[in-house]
């Protein structure tokens, strides 16, 4: 559900059955005025949408078939590329566009949060085992 900065509903999107437990605005915007949103479900998907106008969401393109449940996302501060992590165990990297481009690291459990240090590209990730 998207919602004004008054806390009004926009509109919202139905995607599926399945929990939807990372979400991720990129940081840049298209050529226009719309936003880029990044939505990881526990049907092991990643969809894109582009918010256009804050008043609608338009998918881009088919859902990306995952091979784990994702739990987080975070862009890069430019927002050309992203981290994702999950039930693999794996924190992989992304482009904007949903491309896999590989693995930059793995913990011995679930990577439940991953963040991106804005000033020197550093990536932290949390695991279910307490580890950072």
């Amino acid at each position: 559900m998207i919602r004004d900065k008054a806390g009004a509903e926009l509109f919202s999107i139905s995607k599926c059955q399945s929990p939807v437990w990372a979400l991720a605005f990129c940081p840049q915007k298209f050529e226009t005025s719309d936003n880029l949103l990044m939505a990881g479900s526990w049907d092991q998907k990643l969809s894109l949408y582009s918010i256009q106008g804050g008043k609608q969401a338009k998918p881009i393109g088919n859902e990306k078939d995952l091979g784990f449940d994702p739990c987080s996302i975070s862009f890069f501060p430019k927002g050309d590329y992203m981290v994702m992590s999950g039930s693999d165990r794996k924190i992989t990297l992304w482009n904007r566009e949903g491309v896999h481009l590989g693995t930059v690291g793995e913990m011995e459990d679930w990577v439940w949060s991953t963040s991106v240090n804005p000033t020197n590209r550093a990536i932290f990730a949390g695991g279910n085992n307490g580890a950072i």
